[in-house]
């Protein structure tokens, strides 16, 4: 019996509390891709201690409804500062990363508070604890989300802290992150005598970003708090751990040896549960291409849970393009989204949806 890889997308987080509870705490759902730039007075909040990424959202307020989608958006506005090396645009974009990290923590944060931690994810951990306890299959996390809802709810069921980027691989169930983090830095090499003069993880850095040297590798850290207000001054540009959410997603933003790891996880991997991910990130699909199952990928069995929107049925998207890993004949769907996976009293007339998920691995075993 092999391991199973649990793949977490946006829709995972968005529905990481059922809207009756969310209604009853007080607390809005996390932001979706389309959504990140939506004028919310909270999101206004983040703008004016990071004035410097106002530029950009506007931008992508004004571009995105024009077609195509906030991907898409920023794709171009991405591309442009590649291009040109414009020192404007470059700044744009680097400063964007401290904004999506403002608005991730701050629509995040209030859930934990209002709910002590007891979100779907907790839920999805404990459940999937006692898979792991009666089939002695290992499971693994790939999330491609950057907020810590995930963390928290391992470090609530196993009692466990997240002190290092190796402790992510080393958790009791490990999740690997490749678009990066709220809770992880990104140490970026500044060019030939170019000293830094930006304190650790200030937005004044912004202002180096044309110096920054894309040759060389960055580091992946963990983010220390207690360095804030030191007057530590790096020789990098320290910012944000995030990948820019463009449509080609062509790389990695993972702490060292946590790539390595991964692919050696995926040879064991015969069982897929994906929630809520649309299967668009080229990097982790190359990855998947050359060691998930690569004894055959007629081992898979998979799961996909979403919800049905008004382009398409839930779970055709995410198939198509995590082909061939995925197809109609080794793969079933749920399309009450994450919060209807997991409720075992309403999702279903006979079999929750948890319970399908269960006897469709078990069935094709």
């Amino acid at each position: 019996m092999g391991d199973v890889m649990v793949i977490l997308g946006a829709g995972a987080t968005y529905d990481c509390l059922e809207q009756e509870r969310a209604d009853r705490f007080g607390v809005a759902r996390p932001p979706l891709a389309a959504q990140l730039f939506d004028e919310r007075s909270d999101f206004v909040e983040v703008l004016r201690r990071v004035p410097q990424a106002l530029s950009i959202v506007q931008r992508m307020r004004r571009l995105a409804p024009l077609g195509g989608g906030v991907e898409e958006a920023l794709n171009r506005v991405v591309q442009r500062a590649e291009e040109t090396r414009d020192p404007m645009y470059l700044q744009d974009v680097l400063a964007l990363r401290f904004y999506l990290r403002e608005i991730i923590i701050g629509s995040t944060a209030p859930i934990s508070a209002a709910t002590a931690g007891a979100t779907n994810y907790l839920d999805l951990v404990t459940r999937l604890h006692d898979y792991s306890l009666d089939s002695g299959s290992r499971v693994t996390f790939v999330t491609f989300n950057y907020d810590n809802l995930l963390e928290s709810a391992i470090a609530n069921r196993f009692s466990y802290r997240f002190s290092n980027t190796d402790s992510y691989i080393n958790a009791p169930i490990a999740i690997f992150k490749p678009h990066g983090s709220v809770d992880w830095v990104d140490a970026i090499p500044l060019s030939k005598n170019v000293p830094s003069r930006s304190p650790y993880m200030h937005v004044a850095s912004v202002k180096s970003a044309e110096h920054l040297d894309t040759t060389r590798k960055s580091a992946v850290l963990m983010y220390d708090e207690a360095k804030l207000g030191s007057g530590w001054e790096p020789p990098e540009v320290i910012a944000p751990a995030i990948a820019i959410p463009i449509t080609s997603k062509d790389a990695f933003l993972l702490p060292d040896g946590h790539e390595r790891d991964l692919a050696q996880r995926m040879v064991e991997v015969d069982t897929l549960l994906i929630i809520g991910w649309r299967a668009s990130e080229a990097a982790f699909k190359e990855l998947a291409r050359t060691n998930l199952r690569s004894a055959g990928y007629q081992d898979i069995r998979a799961f996909v849970v979403d919800k049905a929107d008004s382009r398409i049925s839930a779970g055709v998207e995410t198939i198509r393009n995590f082909s061939p890993h995925l197809s109609s004949g080794n793969t079933a769907t749920s399309e009450l989204g994450f919060s209807g996976f997991l409720d075992d009293g309403r999702s279903h007339p006979r079999l929750s949806e948890w319970g399908r998920f269960i006897e469709h691995v078990r069935r094709s075993r």
